[in-house]
């Protein structure tokens, strides 16, 4: 379990680097000097995707290594008509 200091810090760090265009690999490089798992920081950076924190385009690849990509359309609305339910 990830301590909550430590998760908010990391969230915060991909927050920034996605506004600044940055790619999550560097969140992890420097999370990385001071001894954090870089899978840490891709864990947290899936789960803030999941949970809509981040909101990257999820019709386009997401890697470490490259900027992540604002979302533009939003695939719960776009597929929302899947999921309803029928009277």
């Amino acid at each position: 379990m990830i301590n909550e200091v430590l998760h908010a810090e990391i969230l915060m760090a991909l927050g920034e680097a996605f506004e600044k265009g940055n790619p999550p690999i560097d969140v992890m490089v420097d999370f990385a000097k001071s001894g954090v798992n870089p899978q840490l920081v891709l864990h947290c950076l899936e789960h803030a995707i999941y949970e809509r924190r981040i909101r990257v385009d999820l019709y386009r690849r997401c890697l470490p290594d490259h900027p992540m990509i604002p979302e533009t359309r939003d695939v719960l609305v776009e597929f929302a008509d899947w999921f309803k339910r029928s009277s």
